[in-house]
């Protein structure tokens, strides 16, 4: 590029000249001559003159105000250094005139830097996302891979690692010959990054990879190699490999005089050696951690040296060593919350801005759980939470995907029940049911809230945004079977959507900033909102569970009152939960074993609802939690003894069971549509294809519906994929019978319908308005378990979808059995009985049907099908049948799914 001579001062006398005189008074130089030649003072005075002069170009004066940008980071004055590069920025892309620029680029890329150095992490993936845009636009291989490695580095700051595992992992299976060390580097990262996750067995190649590469070179990144690797040796319970590590890297910081990454690697001595049982030389590494950090002046630093020292504390030294200690490490970041102890609009700006809101978070629970070992400071100890809880909530608002967002759910699950324990003690329920409440769901209220706020926007924004989310998600599937150049394409296209979608978020929130706010201050509803909006003295009492990582909790509410209950230790309780769940793995396990089933039934409801004042009510809503999800509740036994299983006495026959997947989703009010209507498929009734066996009962559910609603059947052929499709937006109810395949440790649940299989993640793609759908078939409400989160099961997909209730399976159901009660349910529901009353009522008569066998008289038999949310009675029977379509008819009200045959890396700016 043409560096124009510029009119620079060559003396002293004058310094003291306005801008404009540097131009007319100095002899010609280049910028850099100019930069290079002059003081701090003078080139400040020049700068300005060469900006107010209108003979310089915008390239000339985007290249001043890069080089400036660039010196005042060296002089330490990182806020001046990202003004000087905005600048730049400004006049580059003005002479760029929109087309990719490597200049443009870099000062972008200098801004991220600067930004990231700043602690501003949203701000420096931004910049960071344009350069590695431009960069690949031009084909600047090493500078594009670079700025990868950078942003991926950012993004494990900000708590987003599936985002920066896509990036390094890209960057690693694209290396060429000659490239080894970007992929070393980007190594390092993806190693720190799964570490961050808690995938071990992925992070630990990569680090000795890494490591095998630097080892000798004694630069900053074989430290780093080291450092990580230790902290996922740690991490795995390799304590000894760990300080190993740590100690070689804590060595070469040192002689690097690296300050802030030699305190976290003598923080990991410390904990290693603390591990090991030694509190000495713990101790010792650890104050050695807490000068380097004092001595970098970086409160990152400092925080995480003073919180180590009170994990120190708890181990070998008194409580108020350890409440001074993690006192300090709040202190150091978020200095308001000690003096206000309340969330203030100021204390949440303070939160938000803190440069390490992973570690805060990390720090507030520390603190918080030492202080609720005194009585007396439990208060505090709360205050301390809910503002752990305000960080957790901002990182999952900031990660870009729903692997990373269900990750940081499973993280706050021990605080929320830190939070219950304290609310326990305190007797505070309105406050428990607000960590009841912040443990469920969270991420599938926050896609209810986004789709109907997104109604506020043009029609396709939103769709547009799932369906990068959902590509993303899949070519991140995809890639997980690939290697080397394939692998590399399939997760190129991937960063392509991931660029393409943060351009529309960001054009979202330019062009509706409310969008955000209406999707981002989602709260829970309190406890009196619930008892006011939804347990009418009708709905009886609603029991709400959390599954922590220690113990148990229920929180019961009635219309007038509320209780929280700690129901013991989970080593109690996960017995009594394997020795009831085993009896459902088979159809005749029950038959076999009646007198040790209703043992364990009656063992099993003894410590979840017996604590529990029930007060008699005859409706219980259930919200589960953990493997609660998986259990059928009104197949517990309430009364000790052994009876022929047609007379036990399960819960079922004297209480109505409701569930929910929190209370803010059961409160919710269903769309409300002009017409609804009422769809039924039955894809395999009549024979089989491939490898689905023919379903023919489900036929027979077909006919009980067509008793009692006029309903749209589709049937084999017609109950295709683009008939769902077009159904779903105006199903009232929508029934589906068919194959479905879940478990809850195997892969993503789906359903097969004539044409293709519907999996969960196309599933969220799907819009549906529905009151109710059924899921009627095998294991439609089973899924992975997101600790934090609930069941990823088919259940949960159509309630994401938009339905308002869900009726799903727990097993594989018995087609015949399962056929009756579907017919009895329908009869109550035409009847104008809700979702639960008439499920209830269709299982207590299944159970005095006199014609029914005894041995099918046992809960395998008609326990496995759970009615989540209030659904409101469809319209009565006896409206005018609406008219059969084919394959793009609207789609089918009560969906029954059907059965099936049984640490970073070293950087500078540009």
């Amino acid at each position: 590029m043409k560096r124009h001579l510029i009119w620079a001062l060559a003396c002293l006398p004058a310094l003291a000249l306005p801008g404009p005189a540097w131009a007319q008074l100095c002899p010609r130089l280049t910028i850099a001559q100019a930069l290079e030649r002059l003081p701090m003072e003078a080139q400040l005075s020049y700068a300005d003159s060469v900006e107010q002069c209108p003979s310089f170009s915008p390239e000339e004066k985007g290249l001043l105000m890069h080089e400036m940008g660039k010196k005042a980071y060296g002089a330490g004055e990182a806020g001046q250094a990202i003004e000087w590069t905005k600048r730049a920025i400004e006049y580059r892309r003005e002479a760029s005139k929109g087309q990719a620029d490597e200049d443009l680029g870099s000062s972008l890329f200098n801004l991220g830097f600067f930004y990231d150095k700043a602690e501003n992490y949203p701000a420096a993936m931004e910049a960071l996302e344009a350069s590695a845009q431009i960069q690949g636009k031009l084909g600047k291989r090493n500078k594009y891979r670079n700025t990868l490695i950078k942003l991926a580095g950012v993004c494990i700051d900000a708590g987003d690692y599936q985002r920066a595992a896509r990036q390094l992992e890209f960057v690693i299976e694209d290396t060429q010959p000659g490239e080894e060390g970007s992929q070393a580097a980007a190594a390092i990262n993806l190693g720190l990054a799964y570490s961050e996750l808690q995938s071990y067995e992925q992070a630990i190649p990569p680090l000795q990879m890494a490591r095998a590469y630097y080892q000798g070179s004694g630069g900053i990144n074989e430290a780093s190699s080291l450092l990580n690797l230790g902290k996922a040796y740690y991490e795995q319970g390799g304590y000894s490999q760990a300080a190993q590590e740590a100690r070689q890297a804590l060595q070469k910081l040192e002689a690097l005089e690296d300050w802030p990454a030699a305190a976290k690697a003598g923080n990991l001595c410390g904990l290693a050696t603390i591990r090991q049982g030694s509190g000495k030389e713990a101790l010792q590494y650890l104050k050695q951690a807490l000068g380097h950090a004092t001595r970098s002046g970086k409160p990152v630093s400092i925080a995480q040296a003073y919180n180590t020292l009170g994990v120190w504390e708890k181990n070998y030294g008194t409580p108020l060593g350890a409440n001074q200690a993690f006192e300090a490490a709040v202190a150091t970041l978020a200095p308001l919350l000690l003096h206000h102890a309340q969330l203030t609009p100021e204390v949440q700006q303070q939160l938000a801005a803190s440069g390490a809101p992973v570690d805060l978070a990390v720090y507030l629970y520390d603190y918080a759980e030492a202080l609720s070992q005194d009585r007396q400071q439990l208060e505090r100890a709360l205050s301390f939470l809910l503002a752990a809880d305000y960080l957790a909530d901002e990182m999952r608002f900031r990660v870009s995907d729903e692997t990373t967002k269900l990750f940081w759910r499973k993280e706050a699950l021990r605080l929320y029940e830190l939070g219950l324990k304290v609310c326990f003690e305190l007797n505070d329920p309105e406050t428990g049911f607000y960590f009841m409440e912040k443990s469920k769901a969270a991420v599938l209220q926050d896609a209810l809230a986004r789709s109907r706020e997104a109604q506020r926007l043009p029609a396709g924004l939103l769709k547009r945004e799932l369906k990068l989310e959902q590509g993303i998600a899949q070519k991140q599937k995809e890639a997980k079977s690939l290697s080397g150049q394939q692998k590399a394409a399939l997760l190129q296209s991937a960063l392509q959507q991931e660029t393409a979608l943060q351009q529309l978020k960001d054009t979202i929130s330019q062009q509706y900033p409310q969008y955000e706010q209406w999707t981002d201050s989602q709260r829970p509803p309190s406890l009196s909102e619930l008892q006011q909006q939804y347990l009418r003295p009708e709905d009886g009492i609603l029991v709400h569970f959390l599954y922590g990582t220690k113990r148990l909790y229920a929180l019961a509410a009635s219309p007038t009152s509320a209780s929280i209950h700690d129901l013991g230790e989970l080593g109690t309780i996960q017995p009594a939960i394997a020795n009831f769940s085993r009896y459902f793995a088979q159809s005749s396990q029950i038959a076999n074993d009646p007198e040790g089933y209703q043992e364990a039934a009656y063992r099993l409801f003894q410590k979840l609802l017996g604590p529990v004042p029930l007060n008699g009510e005859p409706l219980i809503t259930i919200i589960p939690s953990g493997p609660l999800s998986y259990l059928p509740f009104d197949a517990l036994i309430t009364a000790p003894g052994s009876r022929a299983l047609p007379n036990a006495p399960y819960l079922a026959k004297t209480h109505i069971i409701r569930y929910g997947f929190s209370g803010a989703l059961l409160m919710r009010k269903p769309t409300i549509m002009p017409e609804g209507k009422f769809y039924v498929g039955t894809p395999f009734s009549r024979k089989a294809k491939g490898e689905w066996a023919a379903l023919p009962h489900t036929a027979a559910e077909a006919e009980a519906i067509a008793r009692q609603y006029p309903a749209l059947r589709a049937d084999g052929q017609q109950a295709c994929y683009l008939w769902l499709k077009e159904a779903l937006p105006d199903a009232q109810i929508l029934h589906l019978a068919t194959h479905t395949a879940s478990s809850p440790t195997g892969g993503e649940p789906y359903f097969a319908l004539a044409d293709t299989l519907v999996t969960l993640s196309q599933l969220y793609q799907l819009r549906t308005s529905s009151k109710l759908v059924v899921l009627s078939a095998c294991q439609s409400q089973v899924g992975a378990l997101a600790q934090g989160e609930g069941v990823l099961g088919l259940g949960r997909g159509f309630v994401y979808a938009g339905a308002h209730s869900v009726l799903a399976s727990l097993w594989n159901l018995n087609d015949q059995s399962t056929s009756l009660i579907i017919a009895r349910f329908y009869k109550e529901l035409a009847r104008g009985q809700d979702l639960a009353r008439a499920l209830s009522s269709a299982k207590r008569g299944y159970l005095e049907d006199n014609s029914i066998p005894g041995f099918k008289k046992s809960p395998y038999y008609w326990a496995g099908l759970t009615p989540y949310g209030k659904a409101v009675a469809p319209p009565p029977a006896g409206l005018p049948w609406l008219p059969i379509a084919g394959a793009g008819a609207a789609l089918f009200g009560v969906l029954a799914l059907s059965r099936k045959r049984w640490l970073n890396t070293k950087d500078e700016a540009e």
